[in-house]
């Protein structure tokens, strides 16, 4: 049997980076768990992600396994980003900056709230959005 494909490979690198990548996406999703009345949409959107990279690292270690060429995964690669790209909206639902009034979102209203508002435009009852902070306020 014909040894595995060299550790220099385009193959390769794509098995060992999306095995970091695959794995941070998982972590994030439990942690999500916790959060499912506000942020069922990020977790979904974060599974997605990770099923997206499983996917990638699978045909990268086909390739290298059984020496196929690896310009085999350019069409995938480009498959797969012309998906998230094409449904932006369910694969990548966070935001940085608050809707509303463009405050910079905390990490756990970034990663665990749907809304991608910050708190006082989330529970503001006058329905206009706050004031954003300036760039040096640590409120």
């Amino acid at each position: 049997m014909e040894s595995i494909a060299t550790d220099v490979s385009i193959a390769y690198f794509l098995q060992k980076g999306l095995y970091y990548l695959l794995i941070a996406l998982l972590v994030c999703n439990l942690l999500q768990r916790k959060h499912l009345k506000t942020g069922a949409k990020k977790r979904l959107a974060t599974l997605y992600l990770a099923i997206v990279a499983l996917v990638l690292m699978t045909v990268s270690v086909l390739v290298r396994r059984f020496n196929f060429s690896e310009s085999l995964l350019l069409p995938l690669i480009l498959a797969a980003i012309l998906l998230v790209l094409s449904k932006r909206s369910r694969f990548i639902p966070f935001r940085i900056h608050c809707l509303k009034c463009g405050q910079r979102l905390g990490w756990q209203r970034f990663l665990y709230h749907d809304s991608n508002l910050c708190e006082p435009c989330e529970s503001g009852e006058s329905g206009e959005p706050c004031e954003p902070c300036e760039p040096g306020d640590n409120k």
